[in-house]
């Protein structure tokens, strides 16, 4: 939280801002997601990334996270675990956000749990 404080939300005239591309939402010690991207169709999020398994600390089982925020209902989900870092692209069904501007971002645990990969901000979609 205190990064976030830190290096996310600034102050202007005009009130407090969050700068969500500096907002981490994991902090860890394995690599994080590389390449990521999301795209978006009618009530779906697809989240990709490239497998970078085998290099450094990653392996292909560890668990993605994905974690999508909409400011204008203050609403939040995430999913933990049920995609893995091999797979390389997941489907996340979001018609609750219908409408709405969401952030979303992805990050890694390792299979047991042990280690955490700092957070991609993987951008801003507006979901139809």
């Amino acid at each position: 939280m205190s990064y976030v404080y830190r290096k996310a939300i600034t102050y202007s005239s005009k009130g407090f801002s969050i700068n969500y591309p500096r907002v981490l939402i994991s902090h860890g010690n394995l690599p994080p997601a590389q390449t990521a991207v999301t795209k978006t169709s009618p009530g779906c999020i697809t989240f990709a990334w490239s497998n970078d398994a085998g290099s450094d600390l990653t392996r292909g089982f560890d668990k993605a996270i994905l974690v999508v925020y909409c400011e204008a209902l203050n609403k939040c989900i995430h999913i933990i675990g049920e995609t893995r870092r091999r797979d390389e692209e997941v489907m996340l069904e979001v018609p609750q956000f219908h409408g709405y501007e969401v952030q979303t971002w992805l990050s890694f645990i390792s299979a047991d749990k042990r280690n955490l990969a700092d957070s991609t901000h993987t951008g801003a979609l507006f979901i139809t």
